[in-house]
């Protein structure tokens, strides 16, 4: 049987990803593999030499190596399609509206500057256009004709809400209206890149926008299971984006349950670097 390899490139968030992946619980057909390159936000810049991508860092390089199981480098024509994760890509609503309140902000108070919802969403597509998604996905496509998935940055959770004194935040209505038409923009961009973006799975966001709390319960970046945090999310939430992501590249289990264990992929030193969910 052939082989089907997936090239997983990204972030903090990629810990998640990477967790589920090595706890055998994802339903792959066999012969299917995945590599995950991954490295704490804002350093991976790499250089684009001999179908290869070469970080710039050398911290990334050592990070690259560790969660690949000994990769420094990312040679493009050995993959099959490649996912990346986060790399700037995503909607946070509450960061946008730090910057701008829209026409519902007025109900609750005065507002400095008040946009309309399509001047929102083009803000919300605007600040994707500069994600280092784009640039890796620029830079595989001039060497491989291969799938390329784009797995944003979840969104984040409902219990930010309780921080948080915008409660435009959990206007339902507004909500429904400004984020599928966000969601429609910013994958419409993917599209014009040659990227399919894989949004959550619907099982875990609460209202539009927001990630279910229990999806953060133990969440983990590339360094450490967190209790409490605002950004990221457990493997349970990635177990559920990875097997339909599995589904659209045709590599699902059939009966959907592991055709494979792969936590013996994990060496010594890679279990012991995240450690298991709370």
């Amino acid at each position: 049987m052939t082989g089907f390899s997936l090239c997983v490139i990204g972030t903090s968030h990629a810990g998640a990803v990477w967790q589920a992946w090595k706890s055998g619980a994802i339903a792959a057909r066999e012969g299917f593999s995945m590599v995950v390159f991954a490295s704490q936000a804002t350093t991976i810049e790499m250089e684009h030499r001999d179908c290869s991508l070469i970080p710039v860092n050398p911290t990334v390089s050592t990070m690259f190596a560790l969660t690949s199981g000994g990769k420094d480098r990312i040679e493009i024509d050995k993959y099959d399609a490649f996912l990346l994760v986060g790399l700037g890509w995503g909607i946070d609503l509450a960061r946008t509206f730090t910057r701008c309140n829209v026409v519902e902000h007025l109900a609750h108070g005065p507002a400095d500057t008040v946009v309309s919802h399509a001047c929102l969403v083009e803000m919300i597509r605007a600040h994707n256009t500069k994600a280092l998604a784009l640039t890796v996905a620029r830079q595989i496509r001039a060497d491989s004709a291969a799938p390329i998935l784009i797995y944003p940055t979840p969104f984040r959770p409902e219990t930010m809400l309780s921080e948080e004194s915008d409660p435009c935040l959990s206007d339902r209505a507004l909500l429904d209206n400004i984020m599928p038409r966000s969601i429609a923009a910013v994958s419409e961009l993917g599209v014009q890149h040659g990227c399919e973006v894989f949004w959550q799975h619907p099982e875990t966001v609460a209202l539009p926008g927001l990630t279910k709390a229990r999806f953060a319960k133990g969440a983990v970046n590339l360094r450490e299971s967190i209790e409490r945090d605002s950004k990221h999310v457990n493997p349970d939430f990635a177990v559920l984006s990875l097997q339909a992501i599995l589904q659209r590249l045709g590599q699902a289990a059939p009966g959907g349950m592991p055709d494979r264990i792969n936590n013996h992929d994990a060496g010594p030193d890679a279990r012991e670097f995240i450690q298991p969910a709370v």
